[in-house]
């Protein structure tokens, strides 16, 4: 790559030539990538559907990560209906109303919200029996524990350094897996009761819509990578 200044002791017609080649290596450039990220976005999907999950990272050779993650946003089809379904005082605190009728919804209950209709959430496995299949101590059991978050990357993470395990070389998706979903159970019982899920999802569906698109991203691992 020229600097500055080794651009501008070029002449006029240099540039345009250097130009012209530049954009025709960025049009190659960026059709390699679509292509890549297509087929990583594909063989991601793949696996996500096999395991019912929302997230996967492929870790390269050497210098970096993919990801491929089926993003969820919710919205409100009926909020009258939603506030009749859980009571006026708690949908209101739980859900603001913005002018041009848009909803904030509060981080939590949207979570929950979007675990229970689509049925994101695991009911007869506990967080104790989860962890019982990770190679660690007490000590590191309960650490990992305190920190869980319910959020497949983040969760790898906390597993990653309490253990002290290079994440190319953990083996704990399924625990994973399992984590997250017992966490979003814990989450949706913390707002409903557990014995009309079912009656509540029902009702749910009828108000609110759960809208699912696919994310890839990549990342650098090397420090001179990073642009």
């Amino acid at each position: 790559m020229m600097t500055k200044q080794e651009i501008m002791e070029k002449s006029s017609a240099e540039l345009t030539d250097i130009l012209i080649t530049s954009q025709k290596k960025a049009a190659e450039i960026k059709q390699e990538i679509d292509a890549v990220k297509g087929e990583i976005q594909t063989r991601g999907l793949k696996v996500l559907d096999e395991r019912n999950q929302k997230f996967i990272e492929f870790f390269g050779n050497s210098i970096g990560i993919a990801s491929v993650t089926i993003a969820q946003k919710l919205e409100i089809l009926n909020y009258f209906r939603l506030a009749e379904l859980f009571g006026e005082e708690f949908i209101s605190e739980k859900v603001k109303r913005i002018p041009d009728v848009k909803y904030d919804i509060d981080t939590k209950f949207n979570q929950a919200l979007i675990a229970l209709v689509t049925e994101d959430y695991e009911a007869d496995t506990t967080l104790e029996e989860a962890l019982d299949a990770l190679d660690a101590t007490s000590t590191q059991r309960e650490l990992i524990k305190k920190k869980l978050k319910g959020d497949y990357k983040k969760d790898r993470k906390v597993i990653s350094d309490v253990l002290k395990i290079d994440e190319r070389n953990m083996s704990y998706d399924a625990e994973l897996f399992f984590i997250s979903k017992i966490m979003n159970y814990q989450l949706i019982t913390s707002f409903f009761d557990e014995k009309r899920l079912n009656e509540i999802r029902t009702e749910l569906k009828k108000c609110i819509l759960v809208d699912e698109t696919v994310k890839i991203a990549a990342k650098s691992t090397k420090e001179e990578n990073v642009v």
